[in-house]
């Protein structure tokens, strides 16, 4: 499987920040060309990369979810980060930068304001909720689904503060 480097501030992949819409638009069919998805997914890579642009109309952020790691390796720092556990991805890039500790409190959200590059989850999941009475009361593909939250949902670069 290939990686798809993840470049704080920087760019994810081919797309980086600055670029316009029509740039854009050639890396994804780029992505497409080199990684043809099959009939029903043709549309993968058009919505795998969430863009935002500025008031110039350049890529101003970029997010990535998890659904990528099917077909490429994400990394970032060296680690395939929807791979690793949410609060080890944190460990580690802390070395590097701090994350916001304040709007870590909760555990969804892991940014690093001076790297311009944030982490999120939509729900916390932790080894020890896998003893509890109300996970091991869940069905097998239920507790399946909630293990995912032990990894982080999306990755996010943009432009340092």
């Amino acid at each position: 499987m290939d990686d798809i480097l993840i470049k704080p501030a920087d760019s994810i992949g081919t797309i980086r920040l600055g670029m316009t819409q029509a740039e854009v638009l050639e890396c994804i069919q780029e992505y497409k060309s080199k990684y043809p998805m099959g009939e029903g997914n043709e549309y993968y890579f058009d919505q795998a990369f969430k863009l935002e642009y500025g008031p110039d109309e350049k890529v101003s952020g970029i997010t990535i979810d998890r659904e990528l790691r099917h077909n490429l390796n994400c990394m970032c720092f060296g680690i395939n980060i929807f791979t690793i556990r949410a609060e080890e991805v944190g460990l580690i890039i802390d070395q590097v930068a701090k994350y916001d500790r304040e709007k870590a409190k909760h555990g969804f959200l892991y940014e690093y304001p001076e790297l311009g590059l944030s982490f999120w989850r939509s729900n916390v999941f932790t080894e020890a909720d896998m003893q509890k009475e109300w996970f091991l009361a869940k069905r097998p593909e239920e507790q399946a689904d909630d293990l995912l939250y032990m990894y982080f949902e999306s990755v996010r670069v943009y432009c340092p503060e």
